[in-house]
């Protein structure tokens, strides 16, 4: 067990235990954190240390078996040449990691001045580890790493993200009524369609968007790993591309989904456009699911609701989404709740 399991005294026992693994002292930094349980240090003071010289993280995380999942599939990734911060130091059981230091800036950080040669040359980068991911992170996987369900199927599309968003976002923060057996049944046919256009052919991030990937040193990095399994390729582009983090100019998007189909191989373009429209939709309602989770923790989200909401309502507009009356009703009344109230 954890020494430090008040959640307030885990930074001196992370620093007692860093301590001994750099064999003299450091100090702990804190650093802001975002939506998840994970928190981060910088660590200085190392002069004289094993690793000196080196730019440090200190992390905690709560939970042990995302912690095991977080270690397994990082080490994994790594060895297969991704780029990825490199993992120091670790006691997974006490949520205890030391890990190389790629510095503050974000993917998202390159927009924050509006669109430029530099931002869209990072986003290719990007797009082209994306696919480079893809590629080559189901070579020796294993599922058992997973903390969560090691398949991206039609049972995860339904419960993790349209009955995540109906009870999360709708009935949990905009306070529209809970969904009934109608919106359900569309729900989970909705689900079984998403899971049969998009088939979970590579292994994908589940969480690939601008605040999880460093503008290193050495080009775009992954962090927050740990959610990774079997999955289709589609989603985690079409995560980067409606990231509610940011705005994406609409040329760049058609350039960034060439990008990604030369740097897959891939040849089936309007196959792939397809998974995009269907694995975006659920995608966006996972955001906006989690985003009411958030703020009924008390963690503002609310700026990036509405245009989350507005992605989501321009999906169900297209005419391949058609058949979903009920969920595109749900998008417009979100929309349009989340406008009035601005």
């Amino acid at each position: 067990m954890c020494p430090a399991a008040d959640k307030a005294a885990i930074p001196l026992a992370l620093s007692s235990w860093a301590a001994e693994f750099l064999g003299r002292p450091a100090d702990l930094i804190p650093l802001a954190g975002d939506g998840g349980s994970r928190r981060y240090w910088r660590l200085s003071g190392l002069s004289g240390s094993t690793l000196a010289g080196k730019a440090l993280l200190a992390m905690h995380g709560p939970d042990a078996a995302e912690n095991r999942a977080w270690l397994n599939i990082g080490r994994h990734l790594k060895a297969l040449g991704l780029n990825l911060p490199e993992i120091r130091g670790y006691q997974p059981e006490w949520g205890f990691f030391i890990l190389e230091d790629l510095g503050d800036s974000h993917l998202a950080d390159s927009l924050k001045n509006g669109p430029s040669a530099e931002a869209e040359e990072l986003y290719g980068r990007t797009v082209r580890l994306m696919a480079d991911f893809h590629l080559k992170g189901l070579d020796g996987f294993q599922s058992g790493w997973c903390h969560q369900e090691p398949v991206y199927d039609a049972a995860m599309v339904e419960e993790k993200e349209i009955i995540y968003f109906l009870e999360s976002f709708l009935a949990g923060y905009l306070k529209q009524p809970k969904p009934g057996p109608e919106i359900r049944r569309e729900a989970a046919l909705f689900s079984c369609e998403v899971a049969r256009e998009a088939p979970a052919d590579v292994l994908i991030h589940r969480d690939f968007q601008s605040r999880n990937v460093l503008a290193a040193p050495n080009g775009p990095a992954l962090i927050d790993w740990q959610g990774a399994r079997r999955g289709p390729a589609a989603y985690d582009l079409a995560s980067l591309l409606n990231d509610p983090y940011v705005s994406i100019p609409p040329g760049w998007r058609e350039r960034f989904i060439d990008i990604y189909l030369e740097a897959a191989g891939r040849r089936d373009v309007e196959k792939f456009r397809r998974e995009l429209l269907f694995t975006g939709a659920a995608r966006l309602m996972q955001n906006l699911g989690a985003y009411g989770k958030f703020c009924g923790e008390g963690k503002d989200f609310s700026a990036w609701m509405l245009p989350a909401a507005e992605r989501l309502a321009e999906h169900f507009k297209d005419p391949a989404l058609a058949g979903w009356p009920l969920l595109a009703g749900c998008a417009a009344a979100a929309l349009n709740q989340l406008k009035s109230s601005c």
